[in-house]
């Protein structure tokens, strides 16, 4: 397919290099367009290269949480359902050789400027080393979690201890032991920092603005795994709500009986993960009573002195 574009300049120019820029790079590679990836880390993977903080890992399983590409899930294996970030950045190198993508990558830029010349139908994107190039189509491609936010927190900037954002975690280890540590958030990856650092650090204080749920997430083993199953799975997520292989009871939570709705939740609760939520009635998180309902459950779940405490 001859370029779009005249002067030898690319056909398409993608910012990030995660599952959606790497994804797009082989597939518009593959179809004969010319396309540059412009990418802030220094190796594949987006927000999986970035985020190395303790206890880093996908809330998503595995086979679902990868390249639907046979010629990736058949030569590669996990360790565990639920993989860690570190297995993660080695599963994009992986595919990183397979697809011998860096070649169409350039890492360490931060996209500053992009801006559409209508009269030449053409994108120049520039970055913050002077980088400027050009193309008809300019496709973003650095998801929903990309841009940091730091609070503004009175006399940070005069603190003396050690302080860092979980999107920045540096690449040397940092040592805990014996430390007071403070955690500000209770997101998922507020979660999984503090069961990381709890045994480690001398103090523990987490900062939380609002109560959070944390479900349990059921992990195992998932080496050597027969996975004749594999297109099945990937065809029926996409026809789920969540993309996931479970989805929504296409009924409202006060249809069933009380012992009904108990039976579902204990059946979704042993499922682990999204399926507590994604996997329930249809109106749940829209209608009171169905949210109130899944709350109990959930609350009953729970010790019961924490119970008695109302929390």
């Amino acid at each position: 397919m001859p370029s779009y574009v005249e002067n030898n300049s690319l056909d398409a120019i993608i910012i990030g290099a995660g599952f959606g820029g790497c994804y797009l790079l082989k597939n518009l590679r593959k179809q004969g367009f010319k396309v540059r990836v412009l990418e802030e880390g220094l190796g594949v993977g987006g927000v999986w290269w970035h985020n190395r903080y303790p206890g880093a890992r996908s809330d998503t399983p595995v086979p679902l949480y990868e390249f639907s590409d046979p010629d990736i899930w058949a030569r590669w294996e996990w360790s565990e359902e639920y993989p860690s970030q570190p297995e993660i950045k080695r599963y994009f190198e992986f595919v990183d050789r397979q697809w011998d993508l860096s070649r169409d990558i350039t890492f360490g830029v931060k996209v500053t400027d992009a801006s559409f010349d209508p009269e030449k139908d053409e994108w120049t994107v520039r970055t913050n080393t002077g980088l400027s190039l050009t193309a008809r189509f300019f496709l973003p491609a650095m998801g929903f979690a990309s841009k940091i936010f730091t609070p503004r927190l009175k006399g940070l900037e005069n603190f003396q201890g050690f302080t860092c954002h979980t999107a920045r975690w540096p690449e040397e280890p940092v040592d805990f032991k014996g430390k007071r540590v403070g955690v500000i958030g209770t997101g998922a990856t507020g979660v999984q920092v503090i069961q990381e650092l709890g045994p480690k650090v001398k103090e523990l204080v987490v900062f939380q603005r609002s109560p959070n749920c944390a479900l349990p997430m059921r992990q195992k083993p998932w080496a050597n795994q027969d996975k004749t199953a594999y297109p099945g799975m990937y065809k029926q997520m996409k026809t789920t709500y969540g993309g996931f292989l479970f989805d929504k009871v296409q009924r409202r939570a006060m249809e069933d009986t009380p012992e009904q709705r108990a039976a579902l939740y204990e059946d979704l609760w042993q499922q682990g993960g999204f399926a507590v939520t994604l996997g329930s009635y249809v109106d749940l998180m829209t209608d009171l009573e169905s949210s109130q309902a899944i709350y109990e459950f959930l609350a009953g779940q729970g010790p019961k002195e924490d119970l008695e405490k109302g929390s």
